[in-house]
């Protein structure tokens, strides 16, 4: 009797701990499932917010751009926008003396787009010079309506780096501190973090004729580097996102079309439109040197990607242009050049549209939708198929 107690007693204890091992090894699951959804959740949230920061510095960029070309056409009208006019200029050529020249083949501008880690985007030499920091900026929007403030925030300036630029703590963004709890005044400058721009000069001159007659060499056209690194919680390796946007110059178009009269007729191009894989006639498009153009909306097909817009380059990677976007200084400055523009895809995910069993079907089946899902009724498999 009293050996069957204990036999008893041993097996439950058995039962018990095995129990325990066995829930242990769901809760841990279950945990690991819960932790890597809300990592997915704050990285998805923070490249949104990303996106928003680099999306704000083209925009500012593009406004800066567009006023000092506003301000060129009504230079000789005196008017309360003068100041603001001349405030934009100078914006406008602090930010082109930083200009980098690029050779062409050059893939990346310095750092690469990828880089190891995002302190390599701060380090500096030996001799404690960091080539990249020398021509980085960003635009603080809080201060672009202000013409007694300096929206330009420069990485090195007089000989000096900016303490406020440094490696993010959240994600890439303009980082405000709060200086007085009762007004929440802003700080000025802000911290940047993990977000800069670099201006890149096209690599040849182009030869403008200015309304005296005089021949000149000037730079056409910026590129605009907008970059961000970043790390998500306990990632080693950094996301990076960036974009380019190109702005031509103000002050080559200003001269190319000063002069509009019977002698100096207006100068055209043309804007050719281009598939990259897609399905439809290449469209071209007419515009007049130096006037804004609205690029026409796309008519182009891709079976099962989306067009996210046009990239100047045929390896159509960074999207410069958005769809039917208007471009206030037109595309460039030559007279009867052609501007290839080719179509930006982004492959989009096939979604069933219906659900059937396998077994169900047969050579003279009818009801079947494309794309669907089939299910293997012995074993519960599902499969995508489509045409």
């Amino acid at each position: 009797m009293l050996k069957r107690l204990g036999t008893k007693l041993g097996d439950t204890l058995i039962e018990v701990t095995l129990a325990v091992g066995i829930f242990s090894m769901i809760a841990i699951a279950v945990v690991s499932v819960v932790s890597a959804s809300t990592t997915g959740a704050q990285t998805a949230l923070e490249t949104t917010l990303t996106r928003e920061e680099i999306d704000t510095q083209a925009e500012a960029l593009r406004f800066i751009h567009g006023s000092y070309a506003s301000s060129l056409a009504t230079s000789n009208e005196e008017d309360s926008s003068a100041d603001m006019g001349t405030f934009y200029s100078d914006i406008w050529k602090k930010i082109t003396e930083k200009a980098i020249t690029k050779e062409d083949g050059t893939e990346h501008i310095y750092v690469p787009l990828q880089p190891a880690t995002c302190q390599a985007i701060y380090d500096t030499d030996e001799e404690g010079n960091s080539e990249l920091l020398n021509h980085a900026f960003v635009i603080d929007p809080r201060q672009l309506a202000n013409k007694d403030a300096n929206p330009l925030l420069e990485a090195k300036a007089d000989g000096t780096y900016s303490e406020y630029f440094r490696t993010t703590t959240t994600f890439p963004r303009l980082a405000y501190e709060e200086e007085d709890d009762d007004n929440d005044a802003p700080s000025s400058p802000p911290y940047v973090e993990g977000i800069y721009v670099l201006a890149v000069k096209d690599p040849e001159l182009t030869i403008i004729v200015d309304d005296k007659g005089d021949a000149k060499e000037t730079t056409a056209y910026y590129d605009f580097y907008i970059r961000s690194c970043w790390y998500s919680a306990g990632a080693d390796t950094p996301n990076t996102i960036a974009t380019i946007i190109r702005l031509y110059n103000p002050d080559a178009i200003h001269d190319v079309i000063v002069d509009d009269s019977e002698d100096n007729p207006e100068l055209t191009y043309t804007v050719r439109y281009n598939a990259n894989n897609g399905t439809g006639n290449t469209a071209t498009q007419e515009a007049t040197v130096g006037e804004p153009i609205t690029l026409r909306a796309n008519t182009f097909k891709y079976e099962n990607h989306s067009f996210l817009g046009w990239d100047t380059s045929s390896s159509a990677n960074n999207v410069v242009y958005h769809d039917s976007e208007s471009v206030s200084g037109g595309l460039t400055t030559v007279a009867g050049a052609t501007v290839d523009l080719y179509a930006v895809w982004e492959e989009v995910e096939i979604q069933p549209t219906c659900t059937r069993y396998m077994q169900d079907f047969n050579s003279s089946s009818t009801n079947w939708c494309n794309p669907g899902t089939l299910i293997d009724k012995r074993d519960n498999q599902s499969y995508t198929v489509a045409k």
